[in-house]
């Protein structure tokens, strides 16, 4: 007949078995209160039950865990690009006084050898003396303004952009044109002028008649 053995091994038969076990449930039950039963839930309408009240345990730890970020100059943290101050980008003084002071020397010089007649023309002569006497201080006091102020700064550049050295060279190879277009309005129309324009207008149509024969002969070309 097979035997149960306990740990501190006891050897027990069944029949030791059934009557420890009958035994222990005949005995009295322990002197503890009993447990209390699960508090009832409230019911909605629509048969669900109602959440429990939350209690100031719950209630302790309901907020909102936020992660907060990690501070600047730490380890692996993206450092912030730094943003050149105004002082920094801006030119130096002086940096547009010499182009600016060149284009005012061949506004004035335009103005001096501009064929306008009349009153209009002394006028425009005389203004041309007066950028004359005060470019230099009209050059610096647009500079400072150039080298301060970006709207500024863009419409010198845009007016002397490049190599500034061009601008008189240009305004004096121009003289020459504008001088003798000075003097045609401003002789008189006598018979050497009228033989001149006769000589002048017989030259281009000759030269015209030419160019004609040529394309008659040469139909490709």
């Amino acid at each position: 007949m097979p035997k149960l053995k306990t740990p501190d091994g006891t050897e027990l038969a069944a029949d030791d078995v059934e009557r420890r076990f009958a035994k222990s449930m005949a005995a009295p039950a322990a002197d503890e209160p009993p447990a209390p039963a699960p508090a009832p839930r409230d019911v909605d309408d629509d048969g669900q039950a109602a959440a429990p009240a939350p209690s100031p345990d719950d209630a302790r730890h309901s907020r909102t865990r936020t992660a907060k970020a990690p501070r600047g100059g730490g380890r692996g943290a993206p450092r912030r690009s730094a943003k050149a101050s105004p002082a920094a980008a801006a030119p130096a003084p002086g940096t547009y006084a010499g182009a600016i002071a060149e284009s005012l020397q061949a506004l004035a010089l335009t103005s001096a050898i501009v064929p306008v007649p009349g009153d209009l023309g002394v006028r425009l002569r005389l203004q041309g003396q007066v950028i004359d006497q005060h470019a230099a201080g009209v050059a610096k006091a647009v500079d400072l303004a150039a080298c301060n102020n970006a709207v500024i700064r863009r419409g010198v550049e845009s007016l002397t952009s490049g190599s500034a050295g061009w601008v008189l060279p240009a305004v004096i190879a121009v003289v020459p044109f504008a001088m003798a277009t000075s003097q045609v309005w401003r002789a008189p129309v006598d018979e050497q002028a009228t033989a001149a324009a006769a000589a002048f207008s017989a030259d281009v149509r000759a030269h015209m008649e030419m160019l004609v024969a040529a394309n008659v002969q040469s139909p490709a070309a």
